[in-house]
């Protein structure tokens, strides 16, 4: 089994440039369809089987799905990249400021794209692609943004500190009083 996945992992390399080219004949043809259409599984296979007949059984079944997998990866980003930020952006109000500065700080990063904001245990929770040249700065502006959202209401952008009380927030005096007493 060991042996027939490397040969798989082999295949993929010696195919690579075959597979790159599949996949942006396969995004081309496609451009003007809907996304279901563009990801429907039987399009896909039927386009990409044929583009390797070369290859026999599960290995050319293994390559056309992994052509799949790099064209539902690419739609995603192109659907993601079109989205306007702010229906991205799943948090309160009270930390809009804070998000828009980490974008602010990290939108002309190479590769990078904004895939979404939220709260996750009482924190801001960002979610992005970046290429490995601007991966440093990027992740210098999350830990800047996520500690700044630790420090401020997310329903008004005030001061605030974490609360427990059932769910965990950072809340100001004024939004936590009564839920939030601790």
């Amino acid at each position: 089994m060991i042996e027939f996945v490397e040969n798989l992992h082999a295949t993929r390399r010696a195919e690579a440039d075959r597979i790159a080219a599949a996949v942006a004949d396969y995004l081309a043809e496609t451009a003007g369809l809907d996304k279901a259409d563009r990801l429907s599984l039987e399009r896909r296979q039927e386009f990409f089987r044929p583009r390797f007949a070369h290859l026999e059984g599960k290995t050319r079944i293994w390559i056309a799905s992994q052509c799949g997998f790099e064209v539902s990866r690419r739609i995603h980003r192109e659907f993601l990249a079109a989205l306007p930020d702010d229906d991205k952006i799943s948090s309160e109000e009270g930390w809009n400021s804070i998000v828009h500065q980490f974008l602010d700080a990290v939108r002309d990063q190479p590769g990078f794209l904004f895939k979404s904001a939220g709260e996750k245990w009482s924190a801001l929770e960002l979610r992005y692609d970046c290429d490995p040249a601007g991966l440093e700065a990027c992740r210098a502006a999350d830990k800047e943004a996520v500690e700044a959202s630790q420090r401020t209401c997310e329903k008004c952008g005030q001061p605030g500190r974490p609360r427990t009380g059932g769910w965990r927030k950072t809340l100001c005096d004024d939004h936590a009083r009564g839920r939030y007493d601790d």
